[in-house]
């Protein structure tokens, strides 16, 4: 079996580094049409040197220490998202405002129901969707009140979170010292710092919903010794009800 894991591996690997190399390509065909300095070229360079150095000895060091480590190391970059949050007050816009509006009403008592009596939900009720976001954020909100923050660590949670599961994952199927690298990269990609920072919306809890789709396919498919035919029925459950 060492071999089957062996080419699924190399393919996912290839895989990956195809669509990297796509989307390098991508960004520096848009690059040259902006007629970066050098200075920003050598920068950006640098920067991915870097980057790309810390994941890889990262990844390395901490798969020859205990889990511990890495949890640690995961909640640490998780804690570095809250000076950002609090230096860089913003207001809600757009679909971020009306996720936030809507959670708060919510959290009030009102429902789905009178908000479209009221006009307050809008073409909102075509996207079932926003209306679960808005379900979500309002459990939080009727703890910790309408402040735009709530939502913010609601995201900065479910990155969290989805970090720790995408370790999981692909060390239950591949190794863990890629499980710790895809986890890392994950930490780093820009539109996540946004989203799973700053911003508000559908995207850490769709994510985060996929990954425990995920999570309970696996448990399912690759059971552990001491996993019953009851639990596995249970994990299939789990994934179809995501």
């Amino acid at each position: 079996m060492k071999w089957y894991y062996k080419i699924f591996q190399t393919i996912i690997l290839t895989v990956a580094a195809g669509l990297l190399g796509w989307m390098i390509m991508a960004n520096w065909q848009i690059s040259l049409q902006l007629h970066l300095s050098i200075n920003a070229w050598m920068g950006a360079i640098l920067f991915v040197l870097f980057i790309g150095t810390t994941i890889g000895f990262g990844s390395w060091w901490l798969s020859c220490h205990q889990t511990s480590w890495l949890v640690a190391t995961l909640f640490g970059l998780t804690l570095l998202k809250f000076p950002l949050v609090i230096g860089l007050k913003i207001n809600p816009t757009s679909d971020f405002w009306n996720y936030h509006t809507l959670a708060v009403f919510s959290a009030q008592g009102l429902t789905w129901t009178q908000l479209l009596h009221q006009g307050t939900i809008g073409n909102y009720v075509v996207f079932p969707h926003a209306l679960n976001i808005a379900n979500g954020y309002s459990l939080a909100a009727a703890f910790g009140g309408s402040n735009f923050f709530v939502s913010q660590l609601i995201n900065i949670g479910c990155t969290l979170v989805d970090m720790v599961l995408i370790y999981w994952l692909v060390a239950r199927w591949l190794s863990r010292q890629l499980g710790i690298m895809t986890a890392l990269i994950f930490y780093w990609i820009p539109a996540y710092w946004l989203y799973g920072t700053l911003l508000n919306g559908g995207e850490p809890f769709f994510l985060t919903s996929v990954l425990l789709m995920m999570y309970a396919l696996t448990r399912a498919l690759i059971p552990l010794p001491t996993t019953t035919l009851t639990d596995r029925h249970l994990y299939l459950a789990l994934a179809h009800k995501r």
